[in-house]
């Protein structure tokens, strides 16, 4: 049953390969960067109107504010909420590293940074040891650095003065590229090393700056549509603190259904893409800062919740209701886009309500207020959402499971809150309370920055033609 199982992903793995080879997505409609989303009927794109609509109805009764489903580039349904929540700048939570991969696909791009390049190419002298210096950019997009996990300094919990310094101090206690663990630190240290990258090419400009022209302004997102939290030494936040209106969720979703390629202009290699979405083998659920579905028996399976560290086997889909090439950011309490390319299927979550919340209250479930695993909700539904794709290649159907297994997680806090230490000592970059010598003019304007949001919400906006 486990070989029949693993040839079934297989087969939708390849499936999905042979979509995906295509340098464009297929033909339906086209989001441009001016306009908003075209639309079309369920039927029209090959879905079951019906079942599309309860597995709406499912997640906007589970706490989802803004749900929208996208096939071939057209907006076939929304959320009941939507119209009030579509332009509120929201806290994305761990989605932010997913944005943040991104960005730095941009920079790949353009030269700027190189995937297997090690860090301290592109970092000031006298940042970090040799050791330090020597982890790759890949092994910040994929959390196989090796520093010690310390999810107190990681969530910002001790003032983060100037988070990436002290990731140049935290301890190694892994080889890079052998062991996954999901932590909060390397992701700021990925947008540092990009902002320094530009100051080295002779780029004067701030990594937010750089980030809206090359890559917001390209997917038609304007500035009044998010803010983007900093430390105070001005370093952009990787692990979470961008507050992006769930309106943009769906332009994100174009970029990777499109294989970095958005409104006909490429913005990211198609390699760069293929390898956000493949997984490694210190976890084959997860990619450049995005979860992947693809899981199979005889891989190595590393969770993500914030309670224990925890090697799953047998390995297995994540949410096993759905095809096995989704991928998809991943935010605290239910921040997604999920992307399934064979299906030519995105997906937008958005609320401060887990889907699973309702079912783990009732199990007194640890995970309750943390969203650490896809459990029951996401299951439920993929199911009925699936049951509604009427052209569902039959390698896809195949790989799908009717029957849900509950995962098992328990709670360890010493893992949460330890080690404790506070400002290791690279962390010492002259700080007050209006910033730090790294970049102060930066972390000042962080502080003024959520009133450009106004505009936005009000509607009195033009987007960027890119």
């Amino acid at each position: 049953a486990a070989q029949a199982a693993a040839a079934q992903v297989a087969a939708a793995q390849a499936a999905a390969a042979q979509v995906a080879s295509t340098e464009t997505p297929p033909a339906g409609c086209a989001i441009t960067r001016t306009g908003e989303y075209p639309r079309a009927a369920a039927e029209a794109v090959g879905l079951d109107p019906a079942a599309v609509r309860a597995a709406m109805d499912y997640w906007v009764a589970e706490g989802a504010e803004n749900l929208k489903v996208f096939r071939h580039g057209c907006l076939v349904a929304e959320g009941a909420l939507d119209a009030a929540t579509d332009r509120i700048p929201r806290q994305n939570w761990s989605q932010t590293k997913t944005v943040s991969a991104l960005i730095a696909g941009v920079a790949v791009r353009q030269g700027l940074i190189s995937v297997d390049a090690p860090i301290g190419r592109y970092l000031p002298d006298g940042v970090g040891d040799a050791h330090h210096r020597a982890i790759t950019v890949r092994s910040l997009l994929t959390m196989t650095s090796g520093l010690e996990l310390n999810w107190f300094r990681g969530l910002a919990l001790s003032a983060d003065v100037a988070g990436p310094r002290q990731a140049m101090a935290m301890p190694l206690r892994h080889r890079q590229g052998e062991y996954f663990e999901y932590e909060q630190t390397t992701p700021s240290v990925l947008n540092w090393v990009v902002q320094h990258a530009l100051r080295g090419a002779g780029r004067d400009e701030d990594y937010q700056e750089f980030a809206q022209r090359e890559f917001f302004d390209k997917l038609g997102i304007p500035l009044s549509a998010y803010w983007w939290q900093r430390d105070r030494s001005g370093t952009t936040m990787g692990h979470a603190g961008l507050l992006l209106r769930p309106l943009e969720f769906g332009r994100l979703g174009e970029l990777m259904r499109g294989q970095g390629v958005f409104a006909g202009e490429r913005l990211i290699d198609r390699s760069y893409l293929r390898m956000l979405h493949t997984g490694t083998s210190a976890n084959c659920g997860y990619g450049f800062l995005v979860w992947l579905n693809s899981c199979r028996s005889g891989q190595s399976q590393v969770n993500a919740s914030i309670m224990i560290r925890r090697v799953i086997s047998p390995a297995r889909p994540w949410i096993a209701s759905a095809p096995a090439d989704m991928y998809y950011s991943w935010g605290s309490h239910g921040q997604h886009v999920f992307v399934i390319p064979s299906l030519d299927l995105v997906i937008t979550r958005s609320g401060e309500q887990a889907p699973d919340s309702h079912s783990n209250a009732e199990r007194l479930d640890t995970d309750l207020f943390f969203g650490g695993m896809q459990k029951g909700g996401y299951f439920e539904f993929f199911r009925l959402l699936m049951s509604g794709v009427a052209d569902m290649p039959a390698a896809v159907r195949a790989s799908l499971t009717a029957d849900y297994r509950e995962p098992a997680e328990t709670l360890d806090p010493v893992g949460l809150l330890g080690p404790m230490q506070n400002e290791p000592a690279q962390a010492a970059v002259d700080c007050a309370s209006a910033g730090c010598d790294e970049s102060p003019a930066a972390s000042a304007d962080s502080r003024g920055g959520p009133f450009r949001t106004l505009p936005g919400i009000l509607g009195d906006e033009e987007r960027p033609p890119g």
